[in-house]
């Protein structure tokens, strides 16, 4: 899922209220920011507002975790550095 993506449904994860979340992000915005093919396949196929860039998944990732402060357990599995 792409973080973006992530960030959208991210709210009703929340309501539930969940003891412990795993967030697992990353692949395909590295995906989408390698190759311009790639990037624009990913933005019209996930109807995003700008092509995938290693930029912007560094600021939706940090986003996300400031979103998850209020879970007590957070395992964030992404990918290796590049």
């Amino acid at each position: 899922m792409l973080a973006l993506s992530s960030i959208v449904i991210f709210h009703s994860i929340l309501a539930c209220k969940p003891d412990i979340v795993i967030l697992m992000i990353g692949s395909n915005d590295a995906m989408g920011s390698f190759e311009i093919n790639s990037g624009l396949r990913y933005k019209r196929n996930n109807n995003l507002p700008e092509v995938p860039t290693f930029e912007k998944y560094k600021e939706q990732l940090l986003e996300l975790i400031e979103r998850l402060s209020g879970i007590s357990k957070v395992a964030v599995c992404t990918i290796p550095p590049l």
